[in-house]
């Protein structure tokens, strides 16, 4: 109402047109009934994605294997844990790799979780992690990098060993422990945990 009292008050002014009681009612009104849809654009136009990806287990009886790789002021760590249906941590690892780009770091971690898995008969389980261009990599679907190539190549040696026919490209969310438990590994040459995991992992 305010605001076409002003208007009208300008037509006065500036225009010398007689002020008309109805139309300021009228359009003070429209403006009340458009006010509604104004602010929900507004709030629609500052609003946020809140989606969150969330670690999903594997089926009853599987294991799921999650790897990662952390760098930190130029040294690198390499980490994985193997989770049940549960939830359950059944088998995690972390160490210190030295000098590493992130990419190597993470094809350290999975090789290394391979190995584990090998010597703990585990087989035909999933395998997830966040890097896509490791991923990608083994799956075929890109060019393999030549700094990563021998470390690949075992890693395809190895799944194919353990029966692992594909490695699942996730988000950095849903990756959220096995980060946790890579991070560990810039404190201690090498760190192992059975069916249970620190504190600060948990």
């Amino acid at each position: 109402m305010a605001y076409s009292l002003w208007k009208q008050r300008n037509y006065v002014i500036f225009r010398n047109q007689t002020p008309i009681t109805s139309k300021i009612v009228f359009s003070a009104a429209n403006l009340f009934k458009q006010y509604p849809n104004c602010h929900l654009i507004t709030s629609h136009k500052h609003s946020y994605s809140t989606t969150v990806f969330k670690w999903h287990p594997p089926p009853p009886n599987r294991l799921k294997l999650n790897f990662d790789g952390s760098v930190i002021h130029h040294s690198a760590a390499s980490g994985f844990i193997f989770q049940n249906s549960d939830g359950n941590p059944i088998l995690a690892s972390t160490k210190q790799v030295g000098k590493q780009d992130i990419l190597t770091a993470e094809a350290l971690a999975l090789r290394a979780s391979l190995i584990a898995a090998w010597y703990h008969n585990f087989t035909h389980f999933q395998v997830e992690g966040d890097s896509k261009t490791l991923i990608d990599s083994i799956n075929g679907t890109t060019p393999c990098p030549r700094r990563i190539l021998t470390i690949v190549r075992d890693i395809k040696h190895l799944a194919l060993l353990l029966q692992v026919p594909f490695i699942q490209h996730i988000k950095r969310d849903q990756n959220f422990v096995a980060d946790t438990v890579t991070k560990l590994g810039h404190t201690t040459s090498v760190q192992a945990w059975n069916a249970s995991l620190p504190l600060s992992a948990s």
